[in-house]
């Protein structure tokens, strides 16, 4: 099992909208980064976890912990993603 640093703007995705998603689960894409995308096309595996990170907030730092529910995928448009679901609390 390997572990994540899932970094979020809490205003864009925060760690309440994954708490808040269908069936507590949810896509992770849009990874501009191309290191940072092949990582999750690539090695992401179902059942590895992953700390939430906030940035840009009054503080910065891990808000929760996830684990990956489904492994990655690709689109028509290019895009690669993996399902989402919470852990538990940090």
């Amino acid at each position: 099992m390997k572990h994540w640093l899932m970094k979020s703007e809490p205003s864009t995705f925060g760690v309440d909208d994954l708490e808040k998603a269908p069936k507590r689960t949810t896509c992770w894409d849009g990874v501009r980064n191309y290191q940072a995308r092949n990582m999750l096309r690539d090695e992401f595996s179902k059942g590895d976890l992953a700390f939430l990170y906030h940035s840009s907030c009054d503080v910065p730092g891990i808000v929760g912990t996830a684990a990956v529910a489904r492994r990655r995928w690709s689109t028509k448009a290019r895009r690669t993603g993996a399902a989402l679901r919470p852990a538990r609390p940090a």
